[in-house]
């Protein structure tokens, strides 16, 4: 049979990202050194995250690899986007953070500077 089958969805969650993912599991017949991937798998996929709010991903296994790479992880450009957007925003809340506390430290550091003087 050279078509790959579907092993399985997963649905999956980080408690920093505002959506979840939509993982469609895929094993490849092509052996241990390829595995050709259908447009219609992220086609599928995206259909499927779109209905629940969450990120579309491939998750791939090379059959019979046993060395090196075995696994790995395919997305749209969409996806991909979605989750730089995402990490951007938490780098920028950080950022804002550190600011903030770097101001209330030199006020509280300026008010024992006072005291002492």
């Amino acid at each position: 049979m050279n078509e790959s089958r579907l092993s399985g969805d997963v649905k999956g969650k980080v408690p920093f990202l505002s959506k979840g993912f939509n993982i469609e599991a895929k094993t490849g017949y092509g052996g241990s050194k390829q595995l050709a991937i259908k447009k219609e798998w992220f086609d599928k996929c995206r259909e499927e995250a779109e209905n629940d709010y969450s990120i579309p991903l491939l998750a791939c296994k090379f059959s019979n690899a046993r060395v090196g790479v075995k696994h790995f992880i395919a997305m749209d450009f969409e996806a991909f986007t979605d989750i730089m957007e995402e990490a951007n925003g938490l780098y920028e809340q950080v950022i804002k953070l550190e600011q903030k506390l770097d101001n209330q430290l030199n006020k509280k550091k300026n008010k024992i500077l006072e005291e002492l003087t």
